[in-house]
């Protein structure tokens, strides 16, 4: 004989956490109001298996989230800072809770003391800086805001965000002397990444990229009689980049004197520096001469076509006094540059 069908379950409301005990059958809906602050949320569940018996009584807990923050988000602000902002909310009386991690699995909260709301009525997001950690690492994070009686809402989580590289520092400068002309730039190293086994370094010349480099040094071929300024940003494979340099250096480079067959000049020169001269030969002679004589500096000369210096076609000098230089005619100028050894005087003309 069959039995009196069972009456429908009622529909129960709860707050966060609460216990239901409904009749349990095979498929029961059950609909839960959520209040809290000014929020009324209701969500849908269903069971679809019984607990104990077709007819017998089960308990069901919610956790559903509620009281979560809007527009959560990070960045970067430099090697060991991370700032977060996220919407203010009216249900968080009691302020806000930071909580960190170094794996994405054990939080620990980082604000002393709840973050206050922000008062003013056109500043919506609140502000938090997070400072004193390591560069290059990465660090996870959730926000809590604090109900009254000092009870905290849901865990906003935000992902993973890393720190920048550390900033190189101890930029330097200087000329690498010869020709062509070269600036050596040099920095200190800074550490590999927490995520990374390797590490650049973006070399910049007058505020524009030259090149990229794991080196901590790099030749520039530059230009005469010009003033340059270099800085350096660190990164790694994982894509973070350093701030630009703390340091900066900045160089002029050398001069260079024209001069055209038949003339003279007379200079001085000191130990380990460098004078440029750029030629301007007979295109009616198969060679040039260049006369060099030396009043008590030793000097060091090296001569060659522009296009093709220092290829083949030069030749060198040394030591004071000495037979004259040539060059065979070239359609391009001959650069000659003179290195003092020795601190003196020299004179140099073209025949």
């Amino acid at each position: 004989m069959r039995g009196n069908k069972s009456p429908a379950p009622p529909v129960p409301t709860a707050t966060r956490g609460g216990v239901l005990n409904p009749q349990w059958n095979k498929n029961i809906i059950f609909k839960v109001t959520l209040e809290s602050g000014d929020k009324s949320i209701s969500y849908a569940y269903i069971v679809k298996k019984s607990v104990s018996s077709l007819y017998g009584k089960g308990t069901a807990v919610v956790n559903v989230p509620i009281n979560t923050l809007s527009n959560v988000y990070a960045e970067t602000v430099s090697d060991t800072s991370i700032t977060l902002r996220w919407d203010q909310a009216a249900w968080a009386t009691g302020g806000y809770n930071v909580y960190r991690s170094s794996d994405g699995a054990n939080y620990a909260k980082v604000n002393a003391s709840p973050i206050p709301l922000t008062a003013a009525a056109d500043a919506p997001a609140v502000t938090y800086e997070d400072t004193g950690l390591s560069p290059a690492h990465t660090y996870y994070y959730y926000v809590k805001g604090i109900l009254a009686g000092d009870a905290e809402g849901e865990a906003t989580y935000l992902g993973s965000i890393q720190t920048k590289y550390e900033t190189p520092t101890g930029v330097t400068a200087s000329f690498s002397g010869g020709y062509p002309l070269r600036n050596y730039v040099s920095w200190s190293a800074v550490p590999y990444g927490q995520n990374s086994y390797t590490r650049y370094y973006n070399v910049y010349r007058n505020g524009e990229y030259i090149t990229n480099t794991s080196s901590t040094y790099y030749y520039d071929n530059v230009q005469f009689d010009s003033t340059y300024t270099y800085t350096v940003v660190a990164w790694g494979s994982d894509g973070e980049n350093s701030a630009e340099s703390a340091s900066s250096a900045t160089i002029l480079t050398p001069q260079i004197s024209d001069i055209s067959r038949n003339s003279f000049t007379e200079n001085y020169i000191s130990t380990g520096e460098y004078q440029y001269f750029r030629v301007y030969t007979a295109q009616n002679y198969s060679y040039n001469y260049f006369n060099l004589s030396s009043t008590n500096a030793e000097i060091y000369v090296q001569a060659g076509s522009d296009y093709n210096f220092p290829s083949n076609s030069t030749t060198y000098y040394s030591g004071a006094g000495g037979s004259p230089l040539y060059i065979y005619n070239s359609y391009y100028p001959v650069i000659v540059v003179v290195r003092g050894d020795s601190d003196g005087s020299y004179s140099f003309s073209v025949d």
